[in-house]
């Protein structure tokens, strides 16, 4: 094997190794959530901007000075 092949091999073994690896599933009842985004939406008209469940979801963080 190349130089190159041994070293990009060491390499990422240890990438996989050391990265953490994991999903996390979790259940929310977004039902409010979505009542909220059709009733925006409705008001906003045809010619309105429709709002996303991602803008819904999203939210600001706090700066540190309004702590």
């Amino acid at each position: 094997m190349s130089r190159i092949h041994k070293l990009s091999g060491q390499n990422l073994h240890h990438s996989r190794v050391m990265i953490p690896h994991g999903t996390n599933f979790d259940e929310a009842d977004i039902t409010d959530m979505e009542a909220f985004q059709q009733r925006v939406n409705a008001e906003q008209g045809e010619g309105g901007a429709n709002g996303t469940m991602l803008a819904s979801s999203s939210r600001r963080p706090k700066s540190p000075s309004s702590a």
